[in-house]
Parts: C-alpha cells; structure tokens; sequence
C-alpha cells in the first residue's frame, strides 16, 4: 500500500479497506442493499421458515390485540390502537354529518368493530413482515422467543 497510499492520501484508503464487510459485499452480490440486516436477521428468518409463521407470531405475541406492547409501523402505540383511532374518525366525521341533519348519536355506536379488527391485524402482520425483511428492529424477547423456544437446537 506504500505507492497508492502516499498517492491518494494513505488514511482514507486503509479506513476504507478495513471498513469494508464481507457480508455487505455479499448482500450486494445477490442484489440486496449493502447494510440490510446481518447474520442475525438471517438467522431469526431461517428459524420462522422452519417453526413458524407470521400467524403464529402474531398470535404468540398478541400483535393485533388491543394490549399489545409493540409500536405500530406508522407511530400509534400498538397495531390495535392505529386501527381503532381511524375507524372512530371514520365515525366521528359520520357522526359531524349526521349533525348537521339534526341526528344525535353516540360516536362509538358507528365504529364498525370488524373492520378495527381487520385493520389491527393487518398492521400486525405489517410489523411482523418489517421484523422479517430488516426494516425495523426485532425486540430482543422475540429473538430469544425464536432462538430458544422455536429453535430446538439451541438449548
């Protein structure tokens, strides 16, 4: 490195060089971004490939409940509370349209239930997926659920 380092600067040349990751370049390889996810999300995806599903996630970890401890992708606190607060807009501008008609009713009469469970467990398996593909965090209690009590061999 003595010629082209004296040349372009020494420093900036070996940082990139040692900087450089054999899986990024891998990932770029098979046409995947340089930085996405890591051994660590390939792994958690080989273990839900062969014990599991997102169903089973989202059922294993209430994903679609309306007590669930993960954030939705779109900020609300969890799956079940983004479904219910645009469903009860939904109803609450029905509800400005009635009044203006005269008709008085309650707000909560007019959410349609069906579809806040629909929509709770659409944006459950939302967030399973971005936990699958790498584009949001998995939670450490997940990892653990997957590597330790799906995975059998890891006891």
């Amino acid at each position: 490195m003595g010629l082209f380092s004296r040349i372009f600067g020494g420093k900036s040349i070996r940082s990139a060089a040692t900087s450089a990751s054999f899986l990024g370049a891998y990932r770029e390889a098979g046409g995947q971004s340089y930085s996405g996810g890591g051994w660590g999300l390939d792994r958690f995806n080989s273990i839900i490939d062969a014990h599991s599903s997102v169903d089973d996630m989202i059922e294993e970890w209430g994903l679609a409940d309306e007590g669930c401890r993960y954030q939705s992708l779109d900020g609300y606190s969890n799956p079940y509370t983004q479904a219910y607060r645009e469903e009860r807009e939904r109803a609450e501008e029905e509800v400005e349209v009635l009044a203006m008609f005269g008709e008085e009713i309650d707000v909560e009469l007019l959410i349609d239930w069906d579809t806040v469970e629909e929509n709770a467990y659409e944006y459950a398996e939302e967030l399973a997926q971005a936990w699958l593909d790498g584009s949001e965090w998995i939670p450490e209690e997940i990892m653990d659920w997957a590597w330790y009590d799906l995975s059998d061999h890891n006891m």
